[in-house]
């Protein structure tokens, strides 16, 4: 049956307005460039790795680091390491007396090592969240990203987020709203970081994804018009 005119009217705004909508922005899909590296001395000092020329993460640059602290004469580790959906990470701690639980944190640096992505993290108003993706969690974590802009500062959200389980974590910007000076169409530097928290002495997880998304609502909506 032929459309109406304003079917076809209606169409028409409609795909431009889907045309309208970018991609997510990938921040780091933890599959370009691999991952091998281990904190094993469990001295509260950090180790880090530094990647440059990434084509398919924000900036193209990353940098890791791992830092583990262990009370006692007792040998730990902590490491990265490159799996088939992302990046694996792993803490053990061995030996006598019985294990017991130990820092471990790892963080990932975007922009370094000069901050310099000057990146419009809303893609024009359209984005409003981070969303972190996690697959084979053994053990609950916490989870915090810190924005860093040339000649205002670094701060970070206000509430970490506990992670409990595989899956998708949303963190909004408005836990930003607190830093009334940040710019959010400025951001020169971001940072990740996850730690195990009342955790078993041996404990993994794979961090499979870190984006910049728009609200869920407005997903809806663009679904429910097509």
């Amino acid at each position: 049956m032929p459309r109406s005119t304003a079917s076809v009217a209606f169409a028409f705004v409609f795909a431009g307005f889907a045309l309208a909508i970018k991609a997510d922005i990938t921040v780091d899909n933890f599959e370009a460039a691999p991952f091998n590296i281990s904190d094993i001395l469990a001295d509260d000092l950090s180790v880090s790795n530094f990647q440059t020329g990434i084509p398919d993460i924000l900036g193209g640059t990353r940098k890791s680091i791992l830092q583990t602290n262990v009370p006692g004469n007792v040998s730990a580790s902590l490491s990265l390491q490159s799996v088939d959906n992302g990046v694996s990470v792993t803490k053990v701690r061995n030996g006598d007396p019985v294990p017991v639980d130990f820092d471990a944190v790892i963080s990932f640096e975007y922009g370094a090592p000069r901050l310099r992505l000057n990146t419009d993290l809303t893609g024009g108003g359209q984005y409003d969240r981070f969303r972190i993706s996690f697959s084979d969690l053994s053990a609950p974590i916490w989870l915090a990203v810190a924005l860093g802009e040339n000649g205002v500062g670094i701060t970070q959200n206000q509430n970490p987020l506990i992670v409990t389980g595989p899956g998708s974590y949303d963190l909004p910007f408005s836990d930003f709203a607190f830093a009334t000076r940040l710019n959010l169409i400025h951001v020169d530097g971001i940072w990740l970081g996850l730690g195990f928290s009342d955790t078993p002495a041996s404990a993994s997880f794979v961090l499979t994804d870190f984006r910049v998304v728009p609200e869920p609502a407005a997903m809806l909506l663009l679904g429910a018009g097509s």
